[in-house]
C-alpha cells in the first residue's frame, strides 16, 4: 500500500491540521497497457449514505487541484456522503492521451480520436467499480474535463450510478449517449473556462432536453477549467 501522507504531500498539502482522516489508498491493476490506477479513500460522516466517486482529468496536476478544492469545501460534503473515493490516473494514461492527438490541431478531430480512448477507459474503470474489492453499491459519480467524458460513459453502462456530476466535461457526444440515463445529472461550467466553451455546454443542455434527462445546470463567473468551490454546496 502506498504511503498516503507522502502521496498527497506531492500535491503540496499538509494533512496534519485537517479534521478528516485518510482511510486508504488502493492500487488495483488496470492492465499492462495502461499501468495502475490509485484510488484515494477518505471516510466521511454518513455511514449509511452513498460514496462520492471523483474522476479528475488525466494529469497529476488535475488530481491535485481537484483534491485541493474538494478539501477546501470539505464542510459541504462530509455530512452528505459515506466516503470520498478519488481516482488518480497512471502516468501512462496521460502519455497515451497526448500521443494519440500529437500533431493534430483541429479540435473536432482531436475529440473524435480521443472519444474511442475515453470509451476504452470508461470500460476499465467500470470493471474496477464493479470489483468486489471496492465493496460498492449505489454511488454518486463526479467527473471533470476528460474525466467528465469518462464518467458520462460509465453512467451509461453502470446501473449503480445514483447521480452524475459533470464539470466542464470533454466528450464529442456532449451527453447524447445518456438518453437512457434516468437518474439526476448536475452540469457545471465556469464562464472563464478557456478549454470548454459555452457552445459545447449548450450542446450538453440541448441533448439533455432531447433525452428527457433530469438535470440541473450551474454556471459560475470564475473558476477557469476547474471545479468551482460553490458547486459542492449544490450536491
Amino acid at each position: 500500500m502506498t504511503n498516503i501522507k507522502e502521496f498527497i504531500e506531492k500535491c503540496g498539502y499538509d494533512l496534519s491540521e485537517n479534521e478528516y482522516k485518510v482511510h486508504k489508498l488502493e492500487e488495483p491493476n488496470l492492465n499492462k497497457k495502461y499501468g495502475s490506477i490509485k484510488v484515494l479513500s477518505i471516510k466521511l460522516n454518513k455511514p449509511e449514505g452513498n460514496p462520492l466517486i471523483v474522476i479528475p482529468g488525466y494529469s497529476h496536476k488535475s488530481f491535485c487541484t481537484m483534491l485541493k478544492i474538494i478539501l477546501e469545501g470539505f464542510i459541504n460534503i462530509k455530512d452528505k456522503y459515506s466516503e470520498l473515493l478519488m481516482f488518480q490516473w497512471s502516468p501512462e494514461i496521460k502519455e497515451t492521451s497526448e500521443k494519440i492527438i500529437q500533431d493534430i490541431y483541429d479540435k473536432e478531430i482531436k475529440y473524435e480520436i480521443n472519444e474511442a480512448f475515453r470509451i476504452e477507459l470508461s470500460k476499465i474503470l467500470d470493471k474496477i467499480l464493479r470489483s468486489p474489492d471496492m465493496k460498492l453499491d449505489k454511488f454518486d459519480l463526479m467527473g471533470k474535463s476528460a474525466g467528465g467524458g469518462v464518467a458520462a460513459y460509465i453512467a451509461k453502462i453502470n446501473e449503480n450510478v445514483n447521480k452524475l456530476i459533470l464539470i466542464s466535461p470533454g466528450s464529442i457526444s456532449h451527453g447524447e449517449n445518456l438518453k437512457d440515463f434516468k437518474k439526476k445529472i448536475i452540469l457545471s461550467w465556469n464562464k472563464d473556462d478557456p478549454v470548454i466553451l459555452k457552445d459545447e455546454i449548450d450542446q450538453y443542455i440541448e441533448n439533455f432536453k432531447k433525452n428527457n434527462n433530469k438535470y440541473k445546470y450551474y454556471s459560475f463567473e470564475k473558476g477557469g477549467h476547474e471545479i468551482n468551490l460553490d458547486l459542492l454546496d449544490k450536491l
